[in-house]
């Protein structure tokens, strides 16, 4: 049917690019050929491939801060990594070898290792998510009359090798990957045309991230936040699906706003309570010519996506935003980041996530999302039932504390003045009161201030 390439190098064309060795600036002809046979066979296939060649990602593996995959092939039937090599290539004793003018030289592991190794590196880093589609490899040698993956007692992945006389037939290529998914996958589902586009959209972007993140480039994130948590920061590189607790000033919004830098290349959406917060982030986020991302308040944004009207009651509108949500068919954002969740936990934070965040309304256990909260600072925190809501995302993501304040030192007695205030707001007698015995108390740090409206 076709084939789709994903793939560039910066404003460079692939077919201009395929098979060169940046560094040497030699042709991998092996690629090159792939390249071609990839191309051909897919087109002629009855599915829709997309291919991304080359690709560089910023992920842990092996101790290295990155791996680097010569193809990866995406349909309806799953996902394969082709791991090319040139040459001749040998199997001596259990090992392999490849020719270099003319002496064979050891690898340091086996094709079919560094394949299975790069298929689990993208599955542990949520690149790719078992739960939505299947991930399998093959390896290439198509200069190579090799047909065997080993000759001692390893398992035999000879059915996952495309050799020389793979190549010079008319086999497709296409055909082989689909049968390698076949053999392997325990389910025969086969995705929906949405739920593919909704993967290719969600991966293309972070391949080809323009920021190239390492644990130095990780620092230099963080010399910009002016925070030093590194730890933290490296658990958003980990789980896709995150939450975290922390009062005023332990870092949460910044750690936000590292969050969208570190994915610049994924479309995203910003969410919180107030809009002084929401101004502030937006603004920052212009600064760094950081446009990826949408920042909005989380009742302006329900406003906008649906007919819910604000003098519905709590129950209507939970009840409502569900039904409405859960029509839509495409996903728009690749990640969402809720801020201030305490303030609009109860207000269908786990509808909008789980149904905005895939396309098969299952986001709580698929998307990719960070939520902040600190439930002191929850107005009527105890009648609202804060924590019965934020168990419903802390099923599916990693949870983190922040409890290192860098700015404010009386933040508890702050919240628990307000939500004195909040309760004795409609009756002016207790109102005045109240205030006049805060005066009294003539509390270190405290300075109360009226004013004629709200601005």
């Amino acid at each position: 049917m076709a084939i789709i390439i994903k793939s560039h190098k910066d404003t460079l064309l692939i077919d201009s690019t395929i098979g060169i060795n940046y560094n040497s600036g030699n042709v991998l002809q092996g690629e090159k050929d792939m390249y071609e046979r990839i191309v051909r066979d897919c087109e002629a296939s009855p599915l829709t491939w997309y291919m991304w060649y080359d690709k560089t990602f910023n992920i842990p593996y092996g101790g290295q801060n990155e791996i680097q995959i010569d193809f990866l092939l995406i349909c309806q039937e799953g996902a394969i990594i082709v791991e090319v090599k040139g040459g001749i290539i040998e199997l001596i004793r259990g090992f392999f070898y490849y020719s270099y003018k003319g002496v064979l030289r050891e690898m340091s592991r086996t094709p079919f290792k560094q394949a299975h190794d790069y298929k689990w590196a993208l599955l542990n880093n949520g690149i790719l998510n078992k739960d939505q589609i299947f991930v399998d490899y093959v390896c290439a040698f198509p200069h190579s009359t090799l047909d065997i993956s080993r000759d001692s007692s390893q398992i035999n992945l000879s059915h996952k090798l495309w050799n020389k006389l793979d190549q010079d037939s008319d086999n497709s290529f296409a055909d082989f990957c689909l049968s390698v998914i076949r053999k392997n996958k325990r389910s025969k589902r086969i995705i929906s045309k949405t739920e593919l586009q909704s993967i290719v959209n969600s991966l293309a972007p972070s391949i080809e991230d323009r920021y190239k993140y390492s644990l130095t480039s990780l620092r230099e994130v963080l010399d910009w936040l002016q925070i030093d948590n590194l730890s933290i920061l490296e658990g958003l590189r980990k789980n896709p699906r995150i939450l975290i607790e922390g009062g005023p000033g332990t870092g949460k919004t910044t750690m936000a706003k590292a969050f969208i830098k570190r994915h610049s290349g994924l479309k995203g959406l910003y969410l919180c309570w107030t809009g002084l917060l929401a101004s502030k982030v937006r603004l920052d986020l212009d600064k760094e010519r950081l446009s990826s991302c949408t920042v909005k308040t989380f009742n302006n944004y329900i406003k906008e996506i649906t007919n819910i009207k604000s003098d519905n009651s709590q129950y209507d509108v939970y009840k409502l935003l569900s039904k409405e949500l859960s029509k839509i068919t495409k996903v728009d954002y690749d990640y969402i980041i809720i801020d201030e969740a305490q303030d609009v936990i109860d207000k269908g934070v786990d509808i909008v996530l789980n149904e905005l965040l895939s396309s098969q309304h299952n986001g709580l256990k698929q998307g990719r999302y960070l939520v902040f909260y600190d439930l002191e600072q929850g107005y009527n925190n105890v009648s609202r039932n804060l924590n019965e809501n934020i168990n419903k995302i802390a099923k599916y993501a990693a949870c983190f504390i922040l409890d290192e304040n860098k700015r404010v030192p009386t933040n508890k007695l702050i919240v628990e003045y307000a939500n004195k205030v909040l309760s004795v707001e409609h009756c002016q007698e207790a109102f005045e009161l109240y205030l006049d015995s805060l005066k009294g108390n003539d509390i270190a740090g405290l300075t109360i201030s009226f004013h004629d409206n709200v601005r």
